[in-house]
């Protein structure tokens, strides 16, 4: 998912629990080879660090070039946090969401 600021210069408190969504951007509107890329880093970051469960990689994209900016393994799990957002473009339940978290541990 890419976070794109509508209202404010930063993406902050305001932008990301009072904005009515616009700003999130689905991979589906990403490059084939940005997605591709994005997602070999990922999984090399997450198994270096022994991650399990769920954990948000953070970026910042520059035209093509990648910054690494830090790895959350305890993201939200509110209406407004990324990963119930992301999770829901997948067509499965929160329900699911729960019981996946509960079976990786």
């Amino acid at each position: 998912m890419q976070i794109v600021n509508i209202k404010a210069e930063l993406f902050d408190w305001q932008e990301k629990y009072e904005s009515d969504g616009s700003n999130e951007v689905f991979a589906e509107h990403l490059s084939h080879h940005l997605r591709e890329e994005l997602t070999t880093i990922s999984k090399k970051i997450y198994t270096q660090l022994g991650c399990s469960g769920v954990a948000r990689i953070d970026y910042r994209v520059r035209g093509g070039e990648i910054f690494f900016l830090e790895v959350n393994t305890f993201p939200g799990a509110t209406t407004a946090s990324f990963i119930p957002k992301m999770w829901g473009k997948t067509g499965r339940s929160m329900g699911e969401f729960i019981e996946m978290l509960i079976s990786s541990h």
